[in-house]
């Protein structure tokens, strides 16, 4: 028996293979591995809704408090002010818009950026169209309780006008090639030649024909005809 590395190694390769983690799980349970990941199940349970999705309150102190929210896909908290305390949101997964007062274009922040909203700053948070976002707020005591609404909370319109939506592509026709020349050309012929095939075909009386009407003329011979 000739010697076969493959054969050999067959048994160490198969204890050497990766397991699939999905592997004999249930959907459902997949699909909760996708939920939030910055919380328990605990504070799951014990969340509050929010205009924009829902919260768990995480600390509260005498300085500041954190504050985790859950912020669905297509929200817009609306324009909001502050006069007094600061406010730094920092975004554990997903994506979001920050578009302060003044400014054209928002702020995109993902997983792991953060960004301070100074004490009178106006300003809006947009999440993103295609998924949710996980922030946490870190914010004076009582933020949310003593901010100021200066417009209300916007859906998809004032997203999309908020977070610039760049227009499809227009296509691009290619340049005529030979190949393609050649392919217009035959494709050209072909039509004409079924074209003509459609055409009724035309038949014209024999113009030597010594056929009288109401006759019927019988053959006697080469050439001949009788009446």
């Amino acid at each position: 028996m000739s010697y076969n590395p493959t054969r050999v190694n067959r048994s160490s390769s198969r204890k050497n293979r990766t397991p699939q983690p999905n592997a004999g799980v249930r959907h459902s349970t997949i699909v909760a591995r996708q939920g939030p990941k910055a919380i328990s199940l605990v504070d799951i349970q014990n969340r509050r809704p929010s205009p924009y999705g829902w919260m768990v309150p995480q600390f509260a102190g005498d300085q500041f408090e954190v504050i985790y929210h859950y912020f669905c896909a297509r929200n817009d908290t609306g324009e909001i002010r502050h006069e007094t305390q600061d406010r730094c949101v920092r975004v554990l997964s997903g994506h979001l818009f920050v578009l302060l007062s003044g400014q054209a274009q928002p702020v995109e922040l993902q997983a792991g950026g953060t960004f301070t909203v100074e004490k009178g700053t106006a300003y809006r948070l947009s999440s993103s169209g295609s998924g949710d976002a996980e922030l946490l707020f870190i914010q004076g005591p009582k933020y949310d309780e003593t901010v100021e609404h200066l417009t209300r909370p916007g859906s998809q319109n004032i997203v999309q006008k908020v977070v610039r939506v760049d227009p499809p592509a227009k296509p691009v026709r290619r340049t005529p090639s030979k190949a393609m020349d050649h392919a217009q050309k035959v494709a050209a012929k072909q039509e004409k030649r079924q074209a003509a095939k459609r055409e009724p075909v035309r038949r014209e009386p024999l113009s030597n024909s010594s056929a009288v009407s109401g006759s019927n003329p019988q053959p006697v011979g080469p050439g001949g005809y009788s009446e």
